[in-house]
């Protein structure tokens, strides 16, 4: 099992995917903290309306990424500085070819920087980074249609180089992808990545706070 670490910063809050049971209990969670946060003369039956209806969306969120290879979700738990951060960023295991090995590593890498992705070192370790400007699909807590930039790491996995990490950060800002405000928020992203490390320790061994969460990327396959 090998596992990463994260220095998580105030507001952001980590949901893990890959467990259903473990997925919809930190959805539960989520939701009862957002609801913390709305003005203090809502009424309670409404309080409680929010609290269902965001935790069954985020469960609806959670199932759908767990079929795609998603490890696990961040989400900002809070507004920062009373600014709404807009933004969410996932981290995926995935095997693009069960037949590789770490030869493909190199020309992986020259072939997504090919297409205009730049080299980024972690740890001394290489990733791949790009940064685009989309229109949100329609996630289940984000509308369809909406400007974004988005901004995807991408690296082969230390021990096992068959599976490739990807932490894809889907970011609206304030809804101009060109805006101070918009780049400060994928500032944040980037630093936060910056923090990235492996760490082979199997993870049960790791109980850390969100100021250095342990979690895995499995790479048996």
């Amino acid at each position: 099992m090998t596992t990463y670490s994260l220095v998580l910063p105030f507001p952001w809050k980590r949901l893990p995917v890959e467990d259903p049971a473990e997925a919809h209990a930190a959805a539960r969670a989520f939701a009862r903290h957002a609801t913390r946060l709305a003005p203090p003369d809502v009424a309670p039956d409404e309080r409680t309306r929010v609290v269902v209806e965001l935790e069954g969306r985020l469960r609806g969120w959670l199932d759908q990424l767990r079929d795609s290879g998603t490890v696990d979700l961040y989400l900002p738990a809070a507004p920062l500085g009373g600014v709404s951060l807009n933004a969410s960023f996932v981290v995926a295991s995935v095997i693009p070819n069960a037949t590789a090995d770490a030869s493909w590593v190199g020309p992986v890498h020259q072939a997504l920087r090919a297409e205009g992705a730049t080299e980024v070192l972690i740890d001394g370790h290489a990733w791949t980074r790009t940064d685009e400007t989309i229109r949100s699909d329609g996630e289940v807590l984000i509308e369809a249609g909406l400007p974004a930039r988005r901004i995807s790491y991408t690296t082969a996995v230390p021990g096992d180089e068959r599976r490739w990490a990807m932490v894809t950060a889907t970011v609206i800002g304030d809804g101009d992808p060109t805006s101070d405000q918009t780049g400060l928020v994928v500032e944040l992203f980037d630093a936060i990545m910056s923090t990235w490390r492996w760490d082979a320790v199997p993870v049960e061994t790791h109980d850390r706070d969100d100021a250095g969460d342990a979690h895995p990327v499995e790479t048996s396959s």
